[in-house]
């Protein structure tokens, strides 16, 4: 996933079931030096949890849990990525379901930041972001999938707008040639962010993202096209750099 200024880490980063940190020790200087060669900032690197490393968490005891989210944020994170999708498929969890409510009052006790990658089920991460702010977290942005399960989803009028309070939106489409509805190549996507901010409230995107690197990988089009466009697309957009709101 490419973001604006944004990087989601996955899973390189182990830990037993009490909490102890057992992957590469090098992880944490791979982020400090992709934060010194990029323009990403460091309060925007954030650990993406899916469906079955949020159950796994929930399952471990508080103390434990609480050592994971410690040690991430001593670690180059700034915050968590709840990666939780419930279209049928097992292990699914929805945005209220106790295993998740577990994990993000766990992160918010640490210090962590908070996204989600909503799939659907508006009223349901309409609840989830009730809960963040019930708990005093901090939720930086949303990053609504528009492709695939997603195909359809429109990140402003269908999202930004229904929101209460609203929260900025990083809309998320598939590369080219991939197998899903919302697969676009560089120009498409530059054309699709832009008429996506025309919508009313202007400048509601806060950034984008692409789905997948082996995707592009695989293509014809370049990682270098493809970041092009989005900061092309997103260009005169005053929110465009996804950074946690105070």
């Amino acid at each position: 996933m490419i973001y604006t200024n944004a990087f989601l880490a996955r899973s390189p980063c182990l830990f037993d079931t009490a909490g102890t940190y057992v992957g590469d020790t090098a992880w944490p200087d791979s982020l400090s030096q992709l934060v010194a060669a990029t323009n990403i900032a460091a309060a925007n690197i954030y650990f993406s949890l899916s469906n079955s490393a949020i159950s796994a968490l929930a399952a471990m005891t508080s103390t434990a849990l609480a050592a994971v989210m410690t040690w991430l944020k001593s670690n180059g994170i700034a915050g968590i990525d709840m990666d939780c999708e419930n279209w049928g498929q097992p292990g699914g969890l929805d945005p209220m379901d106790p295993a998740c409510q577990t994990v993000t009052l766990a992160a918010i006790a640490a210090g962590l930041a908070l996204t989600a990658a909503p799939y659907n089920a508006l009223s349901g991460w309409q609840s989830w972001s009730a809960f963040v702010a019930r708990n005093k977290g901090t939720l930086s942005w949303m990053n609504v999938q528009c492709y695939a399960g997603g195909y359809g989803n429109d990140p402003v009028e269908g999202w930004f707008t229904q929101f209460s309070p609203s929260v900025p939106i990083v809309a998320g489409f598939e590369a080219n040639p991939g197998p899903d509805g919302g697969a676009l190549t560089p120009t498409q996507a530059q054309a699709q962010l832009k008429s996506w901010q025309a919508e009313t409230p202007a400048n509601s995107l806060a950034g984008a993202f692409i789905w997948e690197f082996g995707i592009v990988q695989s293509g014809q089009y370049t990682l270098s096209e493809y970041g092009l466009a989005m900061s092309t697309g997103l260009s005169g957009n005053q929110n465009k750099t996804a950074s946690p709101a105070p």
